[in-house]
């Protein structure tokens, strides 16, 4: 928990200074993205101690999570331009969506490159396409309903701020619902994530 929080206080502390909800909202998305690598490391070192260069202190987490940033950004840029045929051959893509789905904890995990993990998370999931859909589908369930209630509750707290006219109010409270569903959220998806990573290994 104290390697989630500061990065979802950073946006919200943001957003009541410059009464922005577009500008903190990319903020909170950026701290929220940050928050997911340094859990992801944290709940790896809880399976497998020693592995990572890291502890679960928030310094040691948050540097090593700096290492791993650029590694993710250049996974999701290679995803990206993959994206592009896939989604013509639409079946083919859902397939290689799946096979793909754990290669960002190959990269925080292992430390790989993006070519490298997304190898690696082809070869992990081979034989088991159906059960890592369905673990999937089931934490997008969760993570869906969580996100539902808490934001919409705030979204609703914001809608009434903005219509009594205090547009600035409303958008601090849509963002403030943003980073406490990611507070809850980030966490359970990481912990769940790397689970399926390390049970893939297992498998293997």
């Amino acid at each position: 928990r104290s390697a989630v929080v500061p990065a979802f206080v950073i946006g919200v502390v943001l957003d009541l200074i410059l009464r922005s909800g577009q500008l903190a909202g990319v903020v909170t998305a950026i701290g929220q993205s940050v928050a997911s690598i340094a859990v992801t490391i944290a709940c790896s070192d809880l399976v497998a101690p020693g592995r990572s260069d890291s502890s679960l202190e928030v310094g040691p987490l948050y540097r090593l999570t700096r290492t791993r940033i650029w590694r993710l950004i250049l996974l999701s840029l290679l995803l990206g331009l993959l994206a592009i045929p896939l989604l013509i051959i639409f079946p083919l893509g859902i397939v290689c969506s799946i096979r793909w789905s754990v290669s960002s904890y190959a990269v925080i995990i292992e430390g790989d490159g993006p070519i490298q993990c997304l190898r690696r998370s082809w070869n992990l999931t081979k034989g088991a396409w159906w059960h890592t859909l369905g673990v999937l589908f089931v934490v997008g369930i969760l993570y869906l309903i969580i996100a539902v209630l808490v934001e919409g509750l705030f979204a609703a707290i914001g809608g009434l701020a903005t219509v009594s006219g205090s547009a600035a109010v409303g958008g601090f409270f849509i963002t403030l619902g943003s980073a406490i569903s990611g507070i809850f959220i980030t966490p359970f998806a990481s912990t769940i994530g790397v689970v399926l990573y390390y049970e893939l290994r297992a498998r293997h």
